[in-house]
């Protein structure tokens, strides 16, 4: 009998994706159950679409097996707040009990007892919790909720004190940027993991009003590059370059992953506009069909982005332009200079630091994760 040879998690995952991006099997994706929420939050990109039209408990079901039949193994279950469905947890048992990891995304104000007991119950692979600020008058600004940013904390120490897998995470704003730190430094002592992002997009409709919650670049510059795990992410990203880029679609959407809306539509991801009717056809169909076309379109000859090297560093993807500037082929001025002075800021740290990255093939993060490195 042969010896057994042990893989780190993370090189399993690594492997997995990238067998799943040769394949093409959508391993992740992300289902909105509902984009009603109890906060008003002044960045949302779904604050003009809170729409009740929902799929029943019973269709997302149908779904779920399609899915898991597909080959799906992480799904995102998030809103909005998904708690607020009438029939989370029938779904959410559904998921779970299909062999599926679910990742739950949430504010923490809808976790009580019944619900501690139902992840108890039914782990979730994680929970991941927004908290928005921790003083009463920066809740108020950010999400029109004082009591909010307690509340989420609660959640977090209740789900750990439960031997529940959970994270903390916020969106570095205008309105909560002076809290920041302290947010931190209250996810360490309580020794949960903690992440930030600072992309601040328009709405889905191309509604502007988020916008004035993004922060200059010298601060999102700062803050990418003060924190040492945030400056490690950013460095290892100089393994990312892809050399000319010919696809409009580079990163793992409409591959290895997908988004549903909650009337059942499915996207490239949760900003994309819908692409495919679940309601009217399977999983399948959408997935070799609407999705497997829409991956497939070229970039445009000349277009800016075909011989831009800092595309692992700037966040610009399809529907982020699209929603920005009103076209997928869009550029987002600030995103674009963002993108060369982070891989500037990261190859100085690593000619500092001594040390190299080794570029591991053509379209090499083409199957890296869901999320941008925070």
């Amino acid at each position: 009998m042969g010896a057994c040879t042990e893989v780190s998690y993370a090189a399993f995952g690594k492997r997995l994706y990238r067998s799943a991006f040769r394949e093409r099997i959508p391993i992740a994706g992300s289902l909105a159950l509902t984009h009603r929420c109890n906060l008003d939050c002044a960045h949302c990109y779904l604050q003009n679409d809170r729409s009740r039209t929902e799929l029943s408990a019973r269709q997302w079901a149908e779904l779920l097996d399609q899915l898991a039949r597909a080959g799906c193994l992480y799904l995102i279950l998030t809103g909005g707040e998904p708690m607020l469905h009438e029939d989370f947890e029938a779904i959410y048992r559904h998921a779970v009990g299909l062999g599926i990891l679910v990742i739950v995304f949430t504010n923490g104000t809808q976790i009580d007892d019944a619900r501690l007991a139902l992840f108890g119950r039914w782990p979730p692979h994680s929970v991941e919790i927004s908290v928005y600020g921790l003083s009463a008058a920066t809740c108020e600004a950010v999400c029109a909720r004082p009591e909010a940013g307690e509340a989420s904390l609660d959640a977090a120490r209740r789900l750990q004190g439960s031997g529940v897998a959970v994270q903390l995470k916020t969106m570095a704003l205008r309105r909560n940027v002076h809290e920041l730190d302290a947010m931190h430094r209250r996810a360490r002592e309580l020794g949960i993991p903690f992440r930030l992002d600072s992309l601040v997009t328009p709405c889905l409709d191309g509604d502007r009003r988020p916008l004035a919650e993004r922060l200059d670049e010298e601060d999102i510059l700062s803050l990418d590059f003060q924190d040492a795990r945030r400056r490690a992410a950013w460095r290892a990203s100089l393994a990312h370059d892809t050399g000319p880029r010919r696809r409009l679609y580079t990163c793992g959407a409409g591959r290895i992953s997908f988004h549903v809306h909650p009337d059942g539509m499915l996207a490239m991801c949760m900003c994309d506009l819908p692409r495919f009717d679940l309601t009217r056809g399977s999983f399948e169909a959408g997935w070799d069909g609407a999705l497997r076309t829409r991956r497939a379109i070229p970039l445009p000859a000349g277009h800016p982005c075909a011989g831009c090297r800092d595309q692992a560093f700037c966040g610009l993807c399809p529907p982020i332009a699209r929603m920005e500037s009103g076209s997928e082929l869009g550029l987002v001025p600030q995103l674009c200079r963002l993108g060369k002075r982070r891989r500037d800021m990261a190859s100085r740290d690593a000619r500092e630091a001594g040390g190299g990255w080794t570029i591991e093939g053509p379209q090499a993060h083409d199957a890296a994760p869901l999320q941008r490195p925070l």
